[in-house]
């Protein structure tokens, strides 16, 4: 299962990535920011960080990056 978190960089959402990846879930991250990320993250072959803006994002873009997810945000725990 491919899981969606938006706001993986602050204190919920890397709570929630953290477990995640305990699970063995493969996890997309939408980030603004990717020097608050840990250094694991970010070789880690389970996740992918994309770095945007949510509310920069358009529909179209949007819609590719939840494409090939199951769950998003906290539905999966």
């Amino acid at each position: 299962m491919k899981v969606l978190v938006v706001g993986a960089s602050g204190a919920t959402g890397s709570k929630l990535v953290e477990q995640l990846l305990i699970k063995k879930c493969k996890v997309k991250v939408i980030v603004r920011s990717l020097e608050k990320l840990p250094e694991i993250w970010k070789t880690n072959e389970d996740l992918q960080i994309i770095s945007a803006s949510v509310l920069q994002l358009i529909d179209m873009e949007m819609s590719g990056i939840v494409k090939d997810c199951q769950a998003r945000d906290s539905s999966v725990i």
